[in-house]
C-alpha cells in the first residue's frame, strides 16, 4: 500500500512539473483560492522538482530544531530526541516508488 501511495505522489508531483497552468486552476477551484495565490503556493511555496527522498537536508533543518523542542519540554531528553531523528528516515519505500515509471497524463 505504502509503494502505491508514493508511486500515486510521484505521478501527481510529475503532472504537476508538466501541467502548471492546470495545475493552479484545479488547486484554486479545489482550494477555493484565487489563481494568483493558488499560482504563488504552487511556485513560491511548493518544490516539485527537489527529490522527495528524505536525506542530510531535512535532517539538518530537524536537527537544529532539536534544543528548542529540548527547551520547551517537548520531547524527554536530547538523547531521545537524537534517537528518535537517528531513526526517521526510511528511504527505502520512497527510492523503489521513484524507481518505477510514472505514466504522466493518464
Amino acid at each position: 500500500m505504502l509503494a502505491t501511495v508514493l508511486g500515486q505522489y510521484e505521478r501527481a508531483r510529475a503532472w504537476i512539473r508538466a501541467n502548471p497552468a492546470e495545475a493552479v486552476t484545479i488547486y484554486a477551484d479545489a482550494a477555493k483560492l484565487s489563481p494568483a495565490v493558488a499560482k504563488i503556493v504552487l511556485d513560491q511555496r511548493t518544490d516539485f522538482r527537489t527529490s522527495p527522498v528524505p536525506g542530510a537536508a531535512q535532517e539538518a533543518v530537524l536537527s537544529r530544531l532539536v534544543p528548542t523542542f529540548v527547551t520547551n519540554k517537548q520531547v524527554g531528553s536530547r538523547a531521545d530526541a537524537d534517537k528518535a531523528l537517528s531513526g526517521l528516515f526510511l528511504t527505502d519505500p520512497i527510492t523503489a516508488a521513484l524507481a518505477t515509471p510514472v505514466a504522466v497524463g493518464s
